[in-house]
This record gives structure tokens, sequence and C-alpha cells, in this order.
């Protein structure tokens, strides 16, 4: 995979290609991060209507990351190919909890 944070990604020839993007841990920040996003999906030349269904889960994850989360926070985009698909995954500096066999996770 390709890595671009410059937020102007293009495809690269093999046809895969990745953004990587950190996220301000600032709520009030979404709203660029969608815009960097749309440019990168319009860039890849994502359809729209599967653009507009990406923006909107980004948009989401961004938002719990930022409000829930612990920084650092990181937006990344990775496509292999149109007929694949988008992976859309937003990670974040919280540690990783895992459920043991058998037991419920309370809050």
């Amino acid at each position: 995979m390709e890595a671009n944070t410059s937020g102007d990604a293009q495809a690269p020839p093999c046809g895969s290609a990745e953004f990587v993007l950190p996220l301000p841990h600032a709520a009030q920040h979404v709203g660029s991060v969608r815009s960097r996003a749309r440019n990168v999906l319009g860039n890849w030349d994502l359809p729209s209507d599967a653009a507009d269904d990406a923006l909107l889960v980004i948009s989401e994850l961004v938002t719990n990351a930022v409000t829930h989360a612990l920084p650092p926070a990181v937006l990344r985009l990775s496509s292999a190919d149109r007929q694949r698909g988008l992976r859309i995954e937003v990670t974040d500096g919280g540690r990783c909890c895992t459920a043991t066999p058998g037991h419920r996770r309370t809050a």
C-alpha cells in the first residue's frame, strides 16, 4: 500500500491506495477532516453514492474518536481496487481490551 498524508491522494498505477491522516483531537475539526476525505475519495474515482456513504461513516467514526477516545487518533482510508471496496479505519491511543470467553463486559 502507498501512504499519502498530504490530503491530495492519487491512486497509484497498481490500483491500490492508502490515505493516512492524524486527527486533531477536537470536535470542531471533524468538518475539515471530512472535506479532506471527500477530496481523497474524489481523486480515487469512488462513485458518488458510495463516497456519500463513506463520508457519513467517516464523520461518525472521527466524531466518536475525538469525543470519547484517547489521543492520538488516526484516520486511514485504503482501497485495493474499485471491485473490493473501501476500508475505513479510525484508531486511537486507548488500550485494547479483550473479552474473556464466557464473561461479558459491563459499563
